[in-house]
């Protein structure tokens, strides 16, 4: 019983140092966040250094390493600057919004905001009973 409340009070107060660290150093976390935040993006430009240096992939020095995952901190960094989404995970979003449309509500409301709002408005309607029959 002692145990459990210990380790369990050593994981809260790691947590808490760990949100409260998080918060400190938002601004040196910031290329972490922000190469997580468009991983499809970072992954493709991997994928495409590869194909244009293909001896990269089997080097044994940590060279190509450092020079992609410097590269990906860089670049997304400075796109996350600019731009809320990377461009692939943009265009992902768009056609996901696209593809998610209601009809009968106007694009302009869906591509300005989120989807959820209109697909919560049609899972509302589907939930409605038809109307009784009078006869």
């Amino acid at each position: 019983m002692f145990e459990t409340v210990g380790s369990g009070g050593f994981a809260v107060v790691i947590l808490g140092v760990c949100l409260l660290l998080g918060r400190l150093a938002r601004t040196a976390l910031f290329p972490l966040a922000a190469v997580g935040s468009m991983s499809l993006t970072a992954y493709s430009g991997h994928v495409i250094a590869l194909g244009i240096k293909p001896e990269w992939g089997y080097m044994t020095s940590w060279t190509p390493l450092l020079i992609l995952c410097i590269g990906a901190l860089i670049l997304c960094s400075l796109w996350k600057l600019f731009f809320q989404r990377g461009p692939l995970e943009w265009l992902t979003w768009k056609v996901s919004v696209l593809t998610a449309r209601t009809p009968g509500l106007d694009d302009a409301d869906i591509l300005a905001g989120s989807a959820s709002t209109p697909l919560l408005r049609r899972a509302e309607d589907q939930q409605t009973p038809p109307p009784a029959n009078t006869q």
